[in-house]
């Protein structure tokens, strides 16, 4: 079993490497990554690597899988808008609202395929909850 330690411990640093990442004046790319929309799609992925962390931290402490969703929706919204707030202070960055979409978006995402993989499962299982532990 899983304590609410080690899922809480992996968030935290996933949410470091965010911020630290943020406060990098130049993060320019390779050419072969520059397409249209490359930063919403990064910003897609990150995230959805938070809501998947998001979700499990809250179930390993408890938080049933509806509430689970709805809180790592939650702080991966307020987290993704504080890291926009902070950007406007870094050089070569901005704040922009469609960041913040995509960062929600990935949020959701992340937390709504934890949740689905977690239900399919538990329902392979005949019902016991054996998925990531709580």
């Amino acid at each position: 079993m899983v304590g609410t330690g080690l899922p809480w411990i992996m968030t935290v640093l996933w949410m470091a490497g965010i911020s630290w990442l943020s406060s990098q004046p130049d993060t320019t790319l390779p050419d072969f990554w520059e397409f249209a929309y490359h930063d919403k799609i990064q910003h897609l992925g990150f995230y959805i690597v938070l809501g998947i962390l998001l979700c499990w931290a809250f179930r390993a402490s408890g938080a049933t899988p509806g509430k689970a969703l709805l809180w790592a929706v939650m702080v991966g919204a307020v987290f993704a808008a504080s890291d926009e707030v902070h950007q406007r202070f870094v050089p070569t960055r901005r704040c922009e609202a469609a960041d913040w979409a995509a960062d929600v978006l990935g949020t959701a995402i992340g937390s709504a395929a934890l949740s689905l993989i977690r239900r399919s499962h538990v329902r392979g299982r005949g019902g016991a909850d054996h998925a990531i532990e709580r």
